[in-house]
């Protein structure tokens, strides 16, 4: 691993570095103060649920990880010691490993700036209550969330990752508007068909508080949306094998 994250350091652009960064940052603490007085002695784990599904959180965090797999991806395609792989598979495997490591440290930085803030806002108002009818405690959908949330966006920026290995950046730049364009407006005033017998469409849906039936469903339809995605990412991978079989 430290092998790797020096080898991360030595191909990492300085100025995009920066420009992540300050996306994390504005996205963690920008995003927290839109809220104002609502935070103040309010109960952190509620709280934090709030935080994290802001639309200005989501979007800069999404921005921040999809500059860095570009530019990334980018810089690694350049660094001649980097490429010294047997084919193709090996080095879409390695450049895989390096997203992950840094989208890993983006998501860590934004998870700790959105605790410390919210910590000092609410001045530590930490109480274990209901969730709202789901007959389970704020502090354990709080971690399922947050489970989730981590898991989609993994799957999310692989997904991205793969698509610009096939694509190029303008059709990833192309791709990235429309994803985040179902966190901006909401698509349900212009007619457009957004659930299908409850389950929903967009993936939006799981970074808001929409409340389902039980927490039983809200975990089914989690783990059905995870699985057609996952279909998507193998596909799209095979798409980038296919595509060459050596460098």
């Amino acid at each position: 691993m430290k092998s790797r994250f020096q080898n991360l350091l030595s191909i990492l652009n300085g100025k995009i570095v920066i420009i992540t960064i300050i996306l994390v940052f504005f996205g963690s603490f920008g995003g927290i103060f839109t809220l104002g007085n609502k935070l103040w002695n309010a109960n952190f784990f509620d709280q934090m649920l709030s935080c994290l599904t802001l639309p200005f959180n989501i979007i800069l965090i999404f921005l921040a990880i999809s500059i860095n797999i570009i530019s990334l991806s980018n810089d690694i395609k350049n660094n001649t010691v980097i490429l010294r792989y047997k084919d193709f598979q090996s080095y879409l495997k390695e450049n895989f490993k390096y997203n992950i490591l840094y989208i890993s440290i983006l998501f860590l930085i934004s998870l700790f700036l959105t605790i410390f803030s919210c910590l000092i806002l609410t001045e530590l108002k930490i109480v274990i209550v209901d969730y709202q009818f789901y007959h389970i405690s704020n502090l354990l959908y709080f971690f399922f969330y947050l489970f989730r949330t981590i898991v989609f966006v993994y799957l999310i920026s692989t997904i991205i990752f793969y698509f610009n290995q096939k694509f190029g950046n303008k059709l990833t730049l192309f791709f990235l508007i429309i994803f985040l364009i179902q966190f901006v407006i909401p698509l349900e005033s212009f007619g457009i068909q957004t659930k299908i017998n409850g389950f929903p469409l967009l993936l939006s849906t799981f970074f808001s508080l929409i409340e389902y039936k039980s927490f039983l469903i809200e975990i089914i339809y989690s783990l059905v949306y995870f699985g057609i995605m996952l279909i998507f990412l193998f596909f799209l991978k095979y798409l980038c094998i296919r595509k060459r079989k050596d460098i």
